[in-house]
């Protein structure tokens, strides 16, 4: 046992967010905690890490097991540090015995002969040690990393001068090659492209790290964890396997949950048919005996009597059992179906590049991409990070100039942005207002906003002081209400659980319109994508739009 979470509860101005949850971390463990945005996944994983107080219960760590937390909120970028060295920094002891070994090794070559011998003695068991503790795959380890998180060619350069997306990987980076006995990772995969989310699955699958994740991808979680914790109202279940099986053991469960409910509703539907038939049976008593002359109303009225008692006492009982019996309905969300109007562009084609290429700072990011979309098409746009995808869109959306080629969109096309820092949204003020501006009824916005679980007073909050995913789906919303016929989307799953995740992939699915995003979520283009362009990286030869 390394961590035991027992009976913890946590909320906020009086709202609770965490209610009696508990659960163990097992050496080994790579567990997977998802629910809805909001539901408390990264609350609960910072009182995992000690750095939020539980306001009732407790949070046991075995003695001396360390633990290493990445979440959103990172520590500011330190001068003109090298990255390599804020990498190295977990290893730092490592780091020191390999300066002591060198400065060893060079007493040794000008030591005279009566030292040498206490040199040596010495020198093999630093370096015993050293091997003992992976010193000598030091190197090869960091640049693992490095090449897995896309940074191998930014060692050298400061931390201060990396993008906010690069600095997100460089602390993943660092704490996967820190020595702590318990990884604590909230969204690590938010600011991997696909070949560093590969990568991340691989390195989880195979160490023998104990590892728990916040995830909104499933092919992440189906990859890598073996157990799920799933946070819904406040409460923690635990299911085996991977997100796959959590999915398949959840529907069984639903099954289950209803047949009984109705069952058991059959069953106190009976009783209570019955109990009605031995309270009609002793009224019909008591006109008997009301109907009875002066000689035998005596008789007949205290049998008439001790026959209503059994039946009132029979009734009774019997109500008494189907109460025991009534069992509360299913928990069920409200249907989440959002119909987006019919949104057609009326010509042949909606957008034509023609050998279109860009030059940034004296870099190519993509030469030659070609492609002709007609109306109704999905295409996903594809590729490692700094291929140009962004880029990409903003020259088809006329924000960037080509530097070569040729784009045409459509005189047609009402074009809805998503763009990941949400730009389109006011922040200064309320996220419903901002909705309420296309004209919209709104019971209409509210409707939608709530299917995409942004609900109750939310809304009402400056968008500002919403969180990401909340950003996000206000954003969503927007284009879903908007009447656009193309909607052009970069990211637009990020940050959102896998729930709304559904609701906007049917949501798009029944999409008249054109839609061309770009993504690394592999179940996103599985379930839209009617075609592909891959951006083949810095060399920027895009492969051939596939149908």
């Amino acid at each position: 046992m390394l961590v035991r979470v027992e009976r913890v509860s946590f909320g906020f101005a009086g709202e609770p967010l965490l209610s009696d949850v508990s659960f163990t971390v097992h050496r080994g463990d790579r567990i997977g905690l998802v629910g809805l945005n909001g539901c408390g996944k990264t609350t609960l994983l910072q009182i995992m890490a000690g750095r939020l107080r539980p306001q009732q219960g407790e949070v046991s760590v075995a003695r001396g097991v360390r633990v290493a937390y990445v979440g959103p909120e990172r520590e500011p970028p330190r001068g003109d540090l090298p990255l390599g060295d804020y990498l190295l920094g977990p290893l730092e002891h490592l780091v020191e015995m390999e300066r002591d070994l060198q400065r060893l090794a060079e007493e040794l070559a000008h030591a005279p002969p009566e030292r040498r011998a206490a040199l040596l003695e010495a020198y093999g068991e630093l370096a015993s040690v050293f091997e003992q503790r992976g010193g000598y795959e030091l190197a090869a380890r960091v640049a693992a990393v490095a090449e897995g998180m896309g940074l191998a060619h930014a060692l050298e350069r400061p931390l201060a001068s990396l993008s906010a997306g690069e600095q997100a990987r460089a602390a993943l980076g660092r704490a996967l090659l820190d020595e702590a006995d318990l990884l604590l990772l909230d969204e690590p995969t938010n600011h991997l492209d696909l070949p560093g989310r590969i990568w991340l699955e691989r390195y989880l699958a195979t160490t023998a790290r104990t590892c728990v994740l916040v995830s909104h991808d499933r092919a992440f979680l189906d990859a890598c964890v073996t157990r799920i914790l799933h946070l819904d109202r406040g409460h923690v279940r635990e299911y085996a396997g991977n997100y796959a099986a959590f999915e398949a053991q959840r529907a069984v469960e639903r099954k289950t949950a209803w047949a009984t409910y109705e069952q058991r509703a059959r069953a106190v539907r009976r009783l209570e048919a019955q109990a009605r038939r031995y309270r009609q049976w002793a009224h019909e008593v008591e006109a008997t005996k009301l109907g009875q002359g002066p000689v035998d109303r005596g008789y007949i009225g205290h049998k008439a009597a001790r026959m209503m008692r059994r039946a009132l006492s029979a009734e009774r009982r019997l109500l008494e059992k189907a109460e025991q019996m009534k069992t509360a309905k299913p928990f069920e969300r409200d249907p989440v179906r959002i119909r987006p109007p019919d949104a057609v562009v009326r010509s042949d084609r909606v957008l034509v590049l023609e050998s279109v290429g860009l030059v940034v700072g004296g870099r190519t990011l993509f030469d030659g991409v070609s492609l002709e979309l007609e109306p109704g098409e999905r295409l996903a746009i594809l590729g490692p990070n700094g291929c140009g995808k962004t880029s990409l869109l903003r020259v088809i959306l006329g924000e960037l100039a080509p530097w070569s080629g040729r784009v045409w969109l459509s005189p047609s096309a009402r074009v809805g942005y998503f763009d990941q820092q949400h730009r389109q949204l006011d922040w200064d003020r309320p996220a419903l207002e901002q909705l309420l501006e296309g004209g919209h009824d709104e019971t209409r916005v509210r409707t939608v906003l709530g299917r995409l679980r942004v609900q109750r007073e939310t809304p009402l909050r400056p968008v500002g002081s919403l969180s990401s995913g909340e950003r996000a789906k206000v954003l969503l919303g927007r284009l879903l209400l908007g009447g656009c016929n193309v909607m052009v989307l970069d990211e637009p799953t990020n940050h959102l659980d896998i729930e709304t995740q559904d609701v906007l992939i049917e949501a798009l699915a029944a999409y008249t319109g054109t839609l061309i995003f770009v993504t690394h979520d592999r179940h996103l283009v599985r379930a839209l994508a009617t075609r592909t362009l891959e951006l083949a990286g810095s060399v920027g030869r895009p492969n051939e739009a596939t149908r």
